[in-house]
């Protein structure tokens, strides 16, 4: 199995030189690409840790056509960086998750991680927010139908990464969309592995109705259902009438904001890390954004069918 142009064989670190197994285990994919694959890299550890899954390091490395791909090797630092990131991990992880560095070759960075992701039976996509990337502006559209990663592909990505020091408080907004569950999942490992506590969060207009008000308490009664056993979570009510606003406006005030996915607006656009000023200015905390790969309600998987 490999993920590269034919011209060059698959090529990972020097410990590393057996093609994916273990098909029967999770796996979470790292991109070590953006301006602080750092800190990121910390998160999908995380993750990787809480789900006892298998943690896949891919450095992609391309080179234009006119040079022979089997000339190519990937600059000493990012090499360095590679082989840093596996043996931190390991060491802080005492061998309890598979830990993999991957280098792979081919023209196009976004269609090296895309043939990964198709190839070796990535679960969990695991990136910084760039605005250069194609594969990531798949995300970023508000057609689902746009989606080119696939199916089984879920994926993760941090913006406004330079405010990540400890995580000791997570926000989570929630509401009946196909990812707030995902959001909800990310954020209770996050917590778990970071001894931080998690407010579930809602916003309501002002003038909800009755049905609104009901359906508001189900959102945050499935959230603690997905939680579980998890003590350090709060729950929290807000009655707003601009649900952007609020969620930017309260973010700040915590270390973390994980969400689903958002599909338009100002929401979507601080999500995403936009450069422009005013956006940008918004931000004041890391912002994890998740997507899973389904259409389905994750409220109706748990609180029933058409409620």
């Amino acid at each position: 199995m490999s993920a590269n142009n034919p011209d060059r064989p698959l090529t990972d670190a020097p410990d590393n030189r057996t093609a994916v197994t273990d098909v029967d285990e999770a796996r979470i994919l790292f991109l070590c690409h953006g301006d602080h694959p750092d800190r990121v890299v910390d998160l999908a550890a995380d993750l990787a840790r809480d789900e006892v899954a298998n943690l896949y390091l891919l450095l992609a490395v391309s080179a234009p056509e006119q040079t022979p791909l089997e000339l190519v090797e990937p600059p000493c630092d990012a090499r360095r960086d590679l082989a840093q990131y596996e043996l931190k991990i390991k060491t802080e992880s005492a061998d309890s998750i598979g830990v993999h560095s991957l280098i792979r070759y081919g023209r196009k960075h976004d269609n090296i991680v895309q043939s990964v992701l198709d190839n070796d039976e990535i679960n969990t996509l695991v990136t910084e927010d760039v605005d250069d990337s194609s594969l990531l502006d798949v995300f970023r559209s508000v057609n689902p139908d746009e989606r080119y990663v696939p199916a089984d592909s879920d994926i993760v990505i941090a913006s406004h990464v330079e405010y990540l020091n400890a995580i000791n408080s997570i926000l989570v907004p929630i509401a009946g969309g196909p990812h707030s569950g995902m959001a909800i999942e990310v954020a209770h490992a996050l917590a778990s592995q970071n001894n931080a506590w998690i407010e579930l969060f809602h916003v309501i207009d002002h003038d909800a109705s009755d049905h609104q008000r009901e359906q508001a308490e189900k959102y945050i009664s499935a959230g603690l259902d997905r939680v579980e056993e998890f003590d350090d979570t709060d729950t929290w009510l807000l009655e707003d009438d601009d649900v952007a606003d609020a969620i930017i406006e309260q973010s700040q005030y915590y270390d973390l904001t994980v969400l689903g996915a958002p599909q338009k607006g100002r929401l979507r656009r601080f999500a995403f890390g936009s450069t422009t000023s005013a956006v940008q200015e918004d931000a004041r905390s890391v912002v994890i954004t998740v997507r899973r790969n389904t259409d389905e309600s994750w409220l109706g998987r748990w609180v029933g069918r058409g409620t």
